[in-house]
């Protein structure tokens, strides 16, 4: 079951667990999972666009568009940098700061389908920037609790 936190005839906003697959079309696909809840709603248009993705791993909340003209919208509004990524993650150790910006040069391997930190500027690489506030600080084992937005 897919816990559906908003929902309307442009959108559906949900919870994506760990483990999930935020795109695609395999059992454990929130798209598929989220088709067949809105379903047992009455939705009878079963079009689902997936308009940005969270890992595996992570939990979070995901909105999708419910129709083509919402995707082309929600698409426009992430690429104009109306929406904030933010997450909070719990590290191993302590950083030094309460808080910085961390910036770095990402290169994405089509081959390896993958992402590298690179050290110069090249065809296909891009500037990535994220600022990060420490929440919490835990004791033995140290940890520490940040809220990390994502530019």
């Amino acid at each position: 079951m897919v816990e559906i936190l908003y929902f309307d005839k442009h959108i559906a906003v949900c919870r994506k667990r760990a483990g999930m697959l935020s795109e695609g079309e395999g059992k454990d696909a929130l798209p598929v999972l989220l088709r067949e809840e809105l379903c047992t709603r009455g939705v009878t248009d079963h079009r689902v666009f997936v308009v940005h993705r969270l890992d595996r791993e992570t939990e979070g909340v995901m909105v999708y568009a419910l129709s083509s003209s919402a995707a082309a919208r929600l698409s426009a509004d992430i690429q104009e940098g109306r929406w904030k990524k933010i997450y909070n993650a719990l590290l191993w150790g302590s950083p030094e700061s309460d808080g910085e910006r961390l910036c770095d040069l990402l290169y994405y391997d089509r081959s390896r389908s993958k992402s590298f930190v690179v050290e110069r500027e090249r065809k296909g690489v891009k500037d990535a920037s994220l600022d990060y506030r420490v929440i919490e600080r835990f004791e033995a084992p140290a940890r520490t609790l940040v809220e990390i937005e994502l530019h």
